[in-house]
């Protein structure tokens, strides 16, 4: 019969993220019920290197072979383990998709649990709250996809992320979170193809005029690329401001241009794509 310690063990090989109620239903399904006991046994294994404690109720299993001093766990698995609801959003889902300019060191992660930002191992974790206008037309969770994740020790993890669609207008609407203009125009421009439906009812759902402008606007300058449809440009043309806004306030300082047909001022950087004239020395020296 196997030991409560032999139990772990087995639960660690098919868990490298977890939090403490996971451990303690899988030792309850097997008779060790009492919770000092549970709290106890990962007390154990985390002396003995074989855990790694992230924040309270939440663990990192280190491999046989690994080191716990050295370890880095999966920043995808940490965060899709902070709430039971958590969503990869914003930057962190682009990296998830793949369409990713840049590297980040920073974990966006949408929940409604009130979770203070945090860092581990070098990589910051970063809860936010859905989009509150999300909560009032009652669809904080709108295109948000649970998709299979196969992490670096082989383990499937189910993981629920923005789609490409929504991440796209996300980054658009608050670019801060995108990481600055010229790495989300060069992000989006590696998709390769959008639901058109989907990223037009989410633009929808956040009502922001100037949200849906920077979206026609990304859109109209690689409508080719994206095949974007016509109608989907009059659509969004549809939702636009009807006065001039800015792509954003802090670029009213900035070189900017107007483009008439979305009532967008627009920095001629961003305008103009002037990244893609640097010498390609240049650009290696950048991301560098």
């Amino acid at each position: 019969m196997a030991t409560p310690l032999k139990k772990l063990t087995h639960f660690f090989q098919t868990h490298p993220v977890f939090t403490f109620d996971e451990a303690s239903q899988f030792l309850t399904e097997r008779g060790t019920v009492h919770r000092g006991t549970q709290k106890a046994l990962l007390s154990y294994h985390q002396k003995r290197g074989r855990l790694l404690r992230v924040r309270r109720g939440l663990y990192v299993t280190v491999p046989k072979a690994g080191s716990a001093k050295l370890h880095r766990p999966d920043p995808f698995v940490v965060a899709s383990k902070l709430a039971p609801d958590a969503v990869l959003a914003y930057h962190t889902a682009l990296e998830f998709h793949g369409c990713a300019y840049s590297y980040s060191y920073e974990t966006i992660v949408l929940t409604q649990a009130h979770l203070r930002p945090f860092s581990f191992r070098g990589r910051s974790y970063r809860p936010l709250p859905p989009p509150v206008v999300l909560f009032r037309q009652r669809q904080p969770w709108f295109g948000v996809q649970t998709m299979d994740y196969h992490e670096l020790a082989g383990t499937t993890v189910p993981m629920r992320v923005t789609s490409v669609e929504r991440t796209l207008v996300d980054v658009l609407d608050r670019p801060v979170l995108g990481g600055g203009w010229e790495e989300i125009w060069r992000s989006l421009a590696m998709i390769e193809r959008l639901d058109w439906e989907s990223l037009l009812a989410y633009t929808r759902l956040l009502g922001n005029a100037t949200t849906a402008a920077k979206v026609g606007f990304f859109l109209s300058q690689h409508q080719e690329e994206l095949q974007a449809p016509g109608r989907v440009l009059e659509d969004l043309a549809s939702l636009r401001p009807g006065q001039v806004h800015y792509l954003d306030r802090q670029t009213r300082t900035q070189d900017n241009e107007l483009s008439a047909q979305w009532n967008l001022v627009v920095p001629r950087l961003v305008a103009g794509r002037a990244w893609e004239d640097l010498p390609l020395d240049d650009v290696r020296s950048e991301d560098q």
